[in-house]
């Protein structure tokens, strides 16, 4: 019997201290140096009375102090009790929570292993980013226009002193920028210039050019023939030298004598008077003086002929019906063309300055029409009398 009751006490004592254990310890195991963290005791079941609970921490300490040991007096019914621990400065890997029931045997300690990583080191600092879009200007521009080039960059440390700028003296004049003015834009005025030039402008940051190509479109001077285009030998022409409106400044002019042209007045002035004194194209130049460059220019669209130019190659003063005849052009040009055509008779061979032909057997008296074409389209003509085989009256209609 006492056997049986020695038993029963000990199976009591043994359940006894079974109840209200710490069943676990949770929280962060994986912590960096420094950090605060919250852990819990998880007891097996609620306590069924205020129990004290002993809790050490190794390699930090409870929040807001200096402790690495503790009673905590748990109230009865808890299940779970929460605290709160900030670990060292130094990393670890044999940091702990240990909490056990005050008094308890040493087999129910519970333990949590902690790892502590050290901070890790700042990164550096980012350098500022920089987004170069290039540099913005015209396609295309024309003498004496103010035009504007912007270098696009998204960039808050750029300054002024980073850029270098490029650009063709011979064709633009800078404008100096103003205070107000933003720095990474540059102004020109464009020079004058009589024929299409591509050109670019380019800025240099931290060695790397951005260029802006632009075409300065030529604005050249010109001379107009103001009278006919195909004139007679002898005769006064007027011309008219065309100055660009946007040119600014003195335009000096000098009229020249070109071919088959002989100036008769307007030295000087934008019109002039020439006289032509030659046989084909009639040349007139005229030379400009602008901005210190000299320019020439040239007109050669007037055809100088002569209306008497074809002559026959006979004494007679008429043809004969049915014989053969020839007529040529004495003052032929190197170069030039005529086209020959005859009425009332027929082309037997032909060249450029003559033709052989056989007259029409014409009964009664008639004409033959003899024309040429110059190559700009002029027809000079000359019309032949023809003595008919039968004789009598009646002329050949001259075409």
């Amino acid at each position: 019997m006492k056997k049986i009751l020695l038993m029963i006490t000990l199976i009591c004592g043994y359940m006894g201290s079974m109840w209200g254990q710490i069943s676990s310890i949770s929280g962060n195991p994986n912590v960096v140096t420094g950090e605060t963290w919250m852990y819990s005791l998880y007891f097996n079941s609620p306590l069924d009375a205020d129990t004290n609970f002993i809790i050490k921490v190794e390699k930090g300490s409870f929040q807001y102090g200096k402790e690495t040991e503790k009673v905590e007096r748990v109230k009865k019914g808890v299940r779970r009790y929460d605290f709160f621990v900030t670990w060292g400065d130094t990393a670890a890997d044999d940091a702990k929570v240990i909490a056990y029931k005050q008094g308890d045997l040493p087999s129910n300690i519970k333990t949590l292993k902690v790892k502590i990583t050290g901070i890790p080191p700042k990164p550096e600092p980012e350098k500022p980013k920089e987004i170069i879009y290039g540099l913005a200007g015209p396609a295309s521009v024309f003498p004496e226009d103010t035009i504007t080039y912007h270098f696009h960059i998204q960039s808050n440390t750029i300054k002024e002193g980073d850029l270098s700028w490029y650009y063709e003296g011979d064709y633009y004049t800078r404008i100096p920028n103003k205070p107000q003015d933003d720095f990474r834009t540059i102004t020109f005025t464009v020079k004058y210039t009589d024929k299409d030039l591509p050109t670019s402008v380019n800025v240099v940051y931290k060695g790397m050019n951005n260029f802006a190509n632009t075409t300065i479109k030529g604005m050249p001077f010109t001379i107009t023939s103001l009278g006919e285009p195909i004139v007679n030998f002898g005769v006064n022409n007027l011309y008219k030298l065309n100055i660009p409106a946007k040119l600014k400044g003195e335009k000096p002019i000098t009229w020249l004598a070109g071919n088959n042209m002989t100036l008769v007045s307007g030295q000087g002035t934008t019109n002039a008077t020439f006289k032509s004194t030659g046989y084909g194209l009639g040349t007139v130049k005229a030379m400009v003086m602008y901005e210190g460059k000299s320019y020439t220019i040239e007109n050669s669209v007037v055809e100088i002929v002569n209306p008497d130019a074809i002559l026959i190659t006979t004494d007679f003063s008429r043809f004969f019906a049915g014989n053969h005849y020839s007529a040529y052009i004495p003052n032929v040009l190197p170069g030039y063309k005529y086209t020959w055509s005859i009425s009332g008779a027929t082309i037997v061979s032909s060249n450029n300055n003559s033709v052989y032909f056989k007259v029409a057997n014409f009964d009664l008296d008639a004409s033959v029409l003899i024309t040429v074409t110059t190559q700009s389209g002029k027809r000079i003509s000359k019309s032949i009398p023809v003595k008919g085989l039968g004789g009598g009256g009646g002329v050949y209609p001259e075409i």
